[in-house]
């Protein structure tokens, strides 16, 4: 009977040591501290730009004016890196996921054959993190 209380004991010891060493090894994070801990993900939000065509005062449409492509430019403030995404004129809108910051936006109406139709300047664009922030352009064409 003594052998067979020892072995419940000892067992019982066994689990509680391995609790215990896996609690320790949780808690630490594998043995770094606070300041070693990376920073916490940029906040990020979205940029949405809807465009639409205009010659003579009229709504037209990318094939009326051999419009290919829009070139979203996007340069963050004081910084000298930007992003460009290229969407398809018909598509009439694309989004762009952005870290919050203030943006200056550049669209342009692009031909097929790459040249530029028009151009649309969009300064100080504030983009919050988990939010969309949408921007209309209207491309004027002759």
């Amino acid at each position: 009977m003594a052998s067979s209380r020892r072995t419940v004991v000892l067992a019982t010891s066994c689990r509680l040591a391995w609790a215990l060493v896996l609690a320790s090894a949780a808690s630490c994070g594998g043995g770094g501290t606070l300041e070693d801990a990376p920073p916490p993900p940029p906040d990020v939000g979205t940029l949405t730009v809807a465009w639409t065509i205009e010659s003579d005062g009229l709504a037209v449409s990318c094939g009326d004016v051999n419009g290919g492509w829009v070139r979203i430019e996007v340069l963050a403030q004081g910084q000298g890196a930007g992003i460009v995404e290229t969407l398809p004129c018909s598509a009439e809108s694309g989004t762009i996921d952005l870290d919050a910051a203030t943006f200056d936006v550049v669209a342009a109406l692009i031909t097929p054959s790459n040249s530029e139709l028009n151009t649309v300047n969009i300064p100080d664009v504030v983009v919050g993190g988990g939010q969309d922030t949408p921007r209309n352009v209207v491309f004027i064409v002759p």
